[in-house]
């Protein structure tokens, strides 16, 4: 977990994907910028896509991928 810097609450590191890279290599990226910590991603534990949730429309198609 990593402290928020815009109002201190704790939350899991997240970010966009980069282009060209794997979504294990976005993981272990942005754990990496936001904690600090080296760390392998060896599991996927679950995809959420946006469309299947009550969201406003949008320009973007976003999935949250948790590993």
């Amino acid at each position: 977990m990593v402290s928020e810097r815009t109002d201190g609450e704790w939350s899991w590191p997240g970010g966009w994907g980069d282009i060209g890279l794997t979504p294990s290599e976005v993981a272990i990226k942005v754990v990496k910028e936001e904690s600090g910590f080296d760390v392998r991603a060896i599991k996927l534990i679950s995809v959420l896509d946006k469309k299947f949730h009550p969201h406003p429309p949008s320009l973007y198609h976003v999935y949250k991928i948790s590993m």
